[in-house]
């Protein structure tokens, strides 16, 4: 289960490192030029710019998964649920996103199968907690 907890770690780091690059570049350039994707993508959505989500994408998959990478290294008590946690706001995260754009595409596919492996390695290392 060392190298399950290992690589929840390594995915939660990748996680929170991409979230807070993709979620800072929106907060900073709300009109997707430096993307390149147009606001245009968001006419489904709450949303007429990158703001709202850059900022939510920043915390809640940013942020959070690199405190929960905190919490899984240092075995913080509960730390298992939370990579669970992670994985079931992952996953809220890319529906959400799908059915706000209409599309999908290769990104969607790759977070949410890392959020998909978020959920399968905190049940396997619950179930099997050393």
């Amino acid at each position: 289960m060392k190298r399950l907890r290992l690589f929840a770690i390594f995915l939660l780091i990748f996680n929170g490192l991409s979230a807070i690059a993709g979620g800072g570049i929106l907060i900073i350039d709300p009109q997707g030029y430096a993307i390149r994707i147009p606001v245009s993508i968001l006419q489904y959505s709450p949303f007429s710019n990158f703001l709202i989500p850059g900022i939510l994408l920043f915390i809640f998959n940013g942020l959070s998964s690199l405190l929960i990478a905190w919490a899984v290294i240092n075995r913080i008590q509960g730390y298992l649920w939370l990579v669970i946690f992670q994985g079931v706001a992952s996953i809220t995260w890319i529906v959400t996103q799908v059915v706000m754009i209409r599309e999908i595409v290769l990104l969607h596919y790759i977070y949410g199968g890392i959020g998909l492996l978020f959920l399968v390695a905190g049940i396997l290392l619950e179930r099997y907690a050393d």
